[in-house]
């Protein structure tokens, strides 16, 4: 399909959570760390762009990365020192989930609910829950010494 992923409708509750986080967390950026497959048409970057712009999801403090290989999300991770992620691939949160200072989140879906670990996975319904989870995290780090 031409722009696949142009065709993809929103989960509409997670749209609104970072919209309302986006515009109420003004000391933060959001990097759209994404690993999608090539499709005819617009660049991956391009129709993630677009996308993420048709939904008001862009400002300022974002930015997008289009990563060839999910392997190399925790590299990016790394680099940027981005501190946490989200994501629906079980193999990508597993990955971060052990990188020195960052929390890795695994978004509940239907198809990432086989072959999970019992324990060291931290697994959210939604977008408002891991950034309710994010906001408890960042207060406890900030209040304890240094």
């Amino acid at each position: 399909t031409e722009n696949f992923w142009l065709t993809l409708e929103p989960y509409w509750a997670n749209v609104f959570a970072l919209r309302t986080f986006m515009e109420t967390v003004t000391d933060r950026e959001v990097f759209y760390v994404t690993s999608r497959l090539q499709t005819a048409g617009y660049t991956v970057m391009q129709q993630t762009n677009i996308w993420l712009s048709k939904y008001a999801l862009t400002d300022a403090g974002t930015a997008c990365i289009s990563s060839p290989n999910p392997v190399m999300k925790r590299d990016i991770y790394k680099i940027l020192e981005i501190v946490s992620s989200i994501d629906d691939k079980l193999e990508t949160v597993l990955d971060c989930s052990n990188l020195d200072g960052h929390r890795a989140y695994l978004l509940d879906r239907p198809w990432n609910r086989q072959g999970r670990p019992e324990n060291g996975l931290v697994v959210v319904s939604s977008v408002k829950e891991y950034l309710e989870r994010e906001q408890k995290a960042r207060r406890l780090e900030s209040s304890l010494p240094s």
